[in-house]
């Protein structure tokens, strides 16, 4: 009824104007239109010609047009998309960012929030290295697994079990060489009696290193030395003298463990943690106690 009072509306103002004849509208309603038109100004249109604008397209859904930015724009699809604004990196390398944090996807972030770390050790960051050390108490691989201590006698490998030793002359910082000793199934050595010190330094001298070599002993971040193989403070001494001097010739200074052959005295020195340098591995051995050496030519 409403359609054909308008069409009798149009019909008369024709007339009215002294038109003799009178083109009948194509649409007064949508549902006279495709699903893909829609009813505009008595006409089926396609509203997308006029509607959408700028880096956007346009679709008809049941004569209803809508409109969205094309991929890798952003805004308004009906007034116009835009590129969308990239921030700049925050950092390219390390370098980039304060010494506690680390270049990941162009944004320095804490390696401590991470997991490079154990639940049960403790993270600390010095000059872009995260470093880890199991909380007391425990002991182990403080990157993957700090196991709980166990008594003397149990069937669980602990800190006090023997230990045989493995020299790596394959170079790496001192974090490189923690590591490469957990991949092995082992620990960068730590030294807890006058008996052990004196095994490493026997197998030093059979291969006859005149470099330094990285125990796992640091004093970084609290000022006091632990062996972070263990998580147990270092009690047991055998520094050269004037050691340890924490050289500030560079601004990490000197804060891991090593054994110094200085003209045939082998003792203990700090040393730059960055520093590529040999090392020696540790593995527990339950059941007897024995020094082992191996020559590395490559990684």
């Amino acid at each position: 009824t409403t359609s054909l009072l308008l069409l009798c509306s149009i019909l008369s103002a024709g007339s009215v104007f002294g038109q003799n004849s009178v083109s009948l509208p194509q649409c007064i309603t949508n549902e006279e239109c495709s699903e893909k038109t829609t009813c505009i100004d008595l006409v089926c249109e396609d509203p997308c010609l006029t509607l959408c604008t700028g880096n956007s397209t346009c679709k008809v859904h049941d004569h209803v047009p809508y409109c969205s930015c094309k991929p890798g724009y952003a805004g308004d699809p009906f007034t116009g998309c835009r590129e969308p604004i990239t921030a700049p990196p925050q950092c390219v390398t390390n370098s980039d960012c304060p010494e506690d944090r680390v270049c990941v996807g162009k944004r320095c972030k804490d390696p401590c929030l991470l997991g490079v770390c154990d639940k049960n050790s403790t993270c600390h960051v010095f000059y872009h290295i995260p470093y880890c050390s199991c909380h007391p108490g425990f002991y182990g691989d403080s990157f993957s697994k700090c196991t709980r201590q166990y008594p003397g006698g149990s069937s669980l490998p602990s800190p006090g079990a023997k230990k045989r030793y493995q020299l790596e002359t394959a170079k790496a910082n001192w974090i490189g060489a923690f590591v490469r000793c957990m991949r092995q199934g082992g620990r960068l050595a730590s030294i807890s009696s006058k008996e052990e010190n004196d095994q490493i330094k026997e197998l030093i001298r059979r291969n006859v290193l005149d470099e330094q070599v990285w125990l796992s002993g640091t004093d970084y971040p609290t000022g006091e030395w632990v062996w972070t193989s263990l998580g147990t403070p270092v009690t047991l001494t055998d520094w050269h003298n004037l050691q340890p001097d924490n050289n500030k010739s560079r601004p990490e200074g000197e804060h891991c463990m090593t054994f110094w052959n200085n003209n045939g005295i082998l003792r203990w020195n700090d040393r730059n943690c960055l520093d590529k340098l040999h090392s020696v591995c540790e593995y527990s051995e339950p059941d007897h106690y024995g020094v082992n050496w191996k020559i590395n030519d490559s990684v």
